[in-house]
């Protein structure tokens, strides 16, 4: 595992859960690649992981969730809420997603990428996965505005708040589908980097032969 602790605050219950669930999602994935995603009902991977199904729904809640659960999210989230230089542009808010980002990915051991890996191709050819992504997407956006706001000493409810925000988020997003649909030609760490370029800036982009 990497040398960044998603929940470094988390007592012995809550990493016997986190543990737990890793088992389950990795069996998931296992049987996912092997029959299809559509083919495999929880039934199944309760019963290869020795679990009770009860036991994936309360961990997960979903299906879909097996292949979105992304325990790195909440270690992002906390390092964009930490102190900082001020956030008064749109392009202070770019740069801040992409160090956090670049930190996060660059620490990730190369099985943790993999995982991801795995889990992103079921995002780009599953479409209750991508539902639930953009679901999930939702979510954080909330947070987000949240979160932005009261480092930039703004409303979550404006609208130049949930314009860079949502950005951010379906940028995000399109890097990532961008690195499945590439056979992942190119690392996560440089297409996030580009579209956080492309973002901030904003009407002087070229789109003809664009790569």
């Amino acid at each position: 595992m990497s040398d960044i602790d998603p929940n470094p605050t988390l007592g012995l219950r809550e990493r016997k859960k986190l543990q737990a669930m890793r088992h389950i999602q990795g069996v998931a994935l296992d049987l996912f690649d092997e029959h299809g995603y559509s083919r495999v009902t929880v039934e199944q991977v309760a019963a290869a992981a020795d679990v009770s199904p009860s036991s994936v729904y309360r961990y997960f809640g979903t299906k879909e969730k097996l292949v979105l659960h992304d325990e790195y999210d909440p270690q992002l989230l906390a390092m964009l809420a930490k102190e900082g230089p001020p956030i008064v542009t749109v392009g202070d808010v770019l740069s801040m997603i992409r160090t956090a980002a670049a930190l996060v990915i660059g620490h990730l051991e190369p099985n943790e990428l993999r995982q991801i890996e795995r889990r992103m191709r079921y995002v780009v050819t599953e479409p209750d996965v991508r539902t639930g992504m953009a679901r999930d997407a939702e979510g954080i956006a909330e947070q987000l505005c949240v979160l932005l706001a009261e480092r930039a000493g703004a409303s979550p409810d404006s609208l130049e708040v949930r314009v860079v925000v949502v950005s951010a988020i379906w940028g995000f997003l399109g890097a990532v589908d961008q690195w499945v649909r590439s056979d992942f030609g190119e690392s996560l760490h440089s297409l996030i980097d580009r579209t956080m370029e492309i973002l901030s800036r904003g009407g002087d982009v070229v789109l003809a032969g664009s790569a």
